[in-house]
């Protein structure tokens, strides 16, 4: 137990014998008056007649370890001494410095502030509100302890710790409100998983009927906005053992979503042992497992094949035939120009533009979590109007 922690279980013991009160029978234990024991302290003689008449409202340090040592008292007791006389006023004081200094060491008030999840940065009580009201807690403190994913360590945390946290915690709140009814059945998932490469086709629908189709597998996919502060390009997390995906849409780019996708899927199916033991998986971040290259090889093949990609990157300025291969492959013409200018990055300026934005793809689907009052509101929406179920 830290200091803190100690100085907050003096509230609920039986209070001591207060400060007036024990230095009155100290004086009269060594016969002093008022004038001498002044002098043995070393403080004012109207300090100390303030302190036994109690209209000495704050003690300075000094003082009140001069008055310690004059009492032969410790400093845990001394501590005990005067949280007991403390004001109502002053207990709410200290109380809110604790949650201040919370608030400081958890949130990235500065990131916050950018995405307008609040509005002033040093408005502690505000800030402090609508945290409780977002992931529907009843004390600040509980945001560390009680929610889902365990994600604190003891090491101090820097701000991208403190943004991947909230981050986190916010979707980790939304998917357990879901509460996906059915079962995860992996034989299903990879009978879906082989056709899901077809409907990218579909500019508009294709990704919105794929999660829903996963939906009912067990899979829970939501879309968010990229995490400032972050290095997150999507995650995967399993929740009582159901798998559970958000994709980032990091770089707005319609070929990026799909393979984002299918990236994750290999998690679920593939690293679900892992995940067992982690909780989550972040796709961005430090690779501490060693899955990534295996996620990224699995989306690259399923999504155009070395054969295939061979064949149409001869044919890469035609853009009639491309085409015309990407309807014969039953994909879209985004992801062979994608793979061609990750694969040939000197060409980006020429083949950038004639890949399509997310945008179109995602107005159906895409719904931010932290535009919402509380992430019990935000999964109401996403379960009623995304994903067409009743929460």
């Amino acid at each position: 137990m830290n200091q803190q922690d100690t100085l907050y279980t003096y509230f609920h013991e039986e209070a001591p014998m207060p400060l007036p009160q024990r230095l009155d029978n100290r004086m009269q234990e060594f016969n002093l008056s008022q004038r001498l024991s002044s002098d043995v302290l070393g403080i004012e003689r109207k300090t100390l007649q303030r302190i036994l008449s109690q209209e000495h409202q704050k003690i300075d340090i000094l003082t009140l370890l001069k008055i310690g040592y004059f009492l032969n008292i410790s400093i845990d007791e001394l501590i005990k001494i005067s949280v007991a006389s403390m004001t109502v006023e002053e207990i709410k004081e200290l109380e809110q410095a604790k949650k201040s200094t919370f608030i400081l060491e958890n949130f990235d008030l500065e990131g916050l502030k950018k995405i307008g999840f609040i509005q002033d940065k040093f408005n502690f009580e505000e800030i402090e509100q609508k945290i409780l009201s977002f992931f529907g807690i009843t004390s600040i403190y509980d945001y560390q302890r009680e929610l889902g994913l365990v994600l604190f360590s003891q090491a101090k945390r820097n701000i991208n710790d403190k943004m991947r946290d909230f981050w986190l915690k916010s979707v980790d709140t939304a998917f357990r409100a879901i509460a996906n009814p059915h079962e995860y059945k992996p034989e299903l998932l990879r009978q879906l998983l082989e056709r899901i490469p077809a409907y990218s086709q579909n500019e508009e629908l294709g990704l919105s009927t794929v999660i829903k189709a996963l939906y009912m597998v067990g899979v829970t996919v939501l879309v968010q906005p990229y995490p400032t502060n972050t290095q997150i390009k999507g995650a995967t997390l399993l929740i009582k053992k159901k798998p559970c995906i958000v994709l980032t849409d990091y770089n707005k780019r319609y070929d990026t979503l799909w393979f984002s996708l299918i990236h994750e899927l290999y998690h679920v199916l593939y690293d679900y042992d892992v995940l067992l033991k982690a909780n989550y998986h972040l796709t961005g971040e430090n690779d501490l497992f060693l899955i990534e290259d295996n996620a990224n090889r699995f989306a690259r093949e399923l999504l155009l094949s070395s054969e295939k990609t061979q064949y149409v990157y001869k044919i890469i300025n035609v853009p009639f035939m491309v085409e015309k291969f990407a309807r014969k492959c039953s994909i879209h013409t985004s992801i062979i120009y994608g793979f061609y200018i990750y694969e040939n990055p000197a060409e980006n300026i020429k083949y950038r533009k004639l890949i399509k934005s997310s945008e179109k793809s995602l107005q159906k689907i895409k719904h931010n979590l932290l535009d919402t009052t509380s992430t019990k509101e935000g999964a109401i929406y996403i379960k009623e109007t995304i994903l067409n179920t009743t929460l």
